[in-house]
């Protein structure tokens, strides 16, 4: 029998994180590490009801947010530190972040900044997009007006409880948004690892993922090096997303990205085309509406550093990531004319 549960520890340059990630988690009794303190529940509204019970039999203030992009702002922090400071949270106490990936952002952003940072922050990400990215690494961000992500902490959350029973009841759409990530990780970090991804449980693959991005972040805590590999696919498919006012979700945007990233890699002469056609085959085949390149803009993201052209993480082989400063926009342009044409 495969195995179904897993613990451990992460560790970083700043801090730890510990993982329990098996099924049929959400009780008293994982919890139990946080009494005697004082403890509030963040949740978003799509899991309300599996929130509420939870909040009962911790004894704990509730509060719920709407989720989504819309959320993340300091009108939302600020009602979050409010909801803390009637509860009467005080240092040591403790904080669960129960949602998707938006809920997430913000309140980790909120207990990296209530009371200077000394809150006990615990992660319960309840889609796969939330568990395979943002739940671990310690980023957070909230958005102000039209800018995304400009605000924000490294601040690791105590512990994260991944509990695979809350992804089961997710639609077609969104578990597989979430597991482009998984096979983000895996491409970029190991041949076996890659070699797994149709066969392997999935609570194993998502254990691989997540100790792997750990290896990228215990090597570059805060985004100056290795842990900018964790953002293959992501150039090309934040701009999908902002171009089709986010029609196109993030995982559908990635993994078009990855695909372009790879053709980037064969025209920079990185992968042969043989590597190609072995790594591309495992997307399949799938129609898509992509923008004209001209509403495509890729010089918006935050990691970009060239002046001329375009960065990139591209791919030398499987678990052999590199950075490509200063891509002209010939070849950006010839991969993504290529784009159009297969998914035509």
């Amino acid at each position: 029998m495969p195995k179904k549960y897993w613990k451990c520890t992460f560790k970083f340059p700043s801090g730890s994180t510990k993982l329990e990630l098996g099924f049929d988690l959400l009780d008293a009794k994982t919890f139990a590490f946080l009494q005697p303190r004082r403890i509030c529940l963040l949740a978003d509204r799509n899991v309300r009801e599996k929130a509420e019970p939870l909040a009962k039999a911790l004894g704990a203030s509730l509060l719920v947010m709407r989720a989504g992009e819309s959320a993340k702002t300091l009108k939302s922090a600020g009602k979050v530190y409010e909801f803390l400071y009637n509860a009467g949270m005080r240092s040591q106490d403790a904080l669960i972040v129960m949602g998707g990936g938006t809920v997430g952002d913000l309140g980790l952003f909120v207990a990296s900044t209530y009371m200077r940072g000394r809150l006990r922050c615990i992660m319960v990400p309840t889609t796969v997009l939330a568990a395979a990215d943002s739940s671990l690494g310690g980023k957070s961000a909230l958005h102000v007006g039209w800018a995304k992500n400009v605000i924000g902490t490294y601040f690791h959350p105590e512990k994260i409880v991944c509990d695979c029973t809350l992804f089961q009841t997710l639609s077609e759409r969104d578990f597989a948004s979430g597991f482009t990530e998984i096979a983000k990780t895996a491409i970029i970090s190991d041949k076996i690892f890659f070699s797994r991804l149709h066969e392997a449980a999935f609570s194993e693959l998502l254990f691989q993922s997540l100790s792997w991005k750990a290896h990228f972040v215990a090597q570059d805590e805060h985004d100056h090096g290795a842990r900018q590999y964790l953002n293959f696919g992501h150039t090309l498919g934040h701009a999908l997303e902002s171009a089709t006012h986010h029609k196109m979700s993030h995982g559908e945007a990635v993994r078009i990205g990855m695909r372009y990233a790879l053709r980037l890699s064969v025209l920079l002469n990185y992968l042969s085309w043989g590597q190609f056609e072995r790594i591309d085959g495992y997307f399949g085949y799938a129609q898509a509406d992509l923008p004209p390149w001209e509403e495509v803009h890729m010089q918006q993201d935050k990691k970009q550093l060239s002046k001329k052209g375009q960065d990139f993480v591209l791919l030398r082989g499987i678990g052999k990531p590199c950075i490509k400063r200063g891509v002209s926009e010939k070849l950006q342009m010839q991969a993504y004319d290529w784009l159009i044409k297969d998914f035509a």
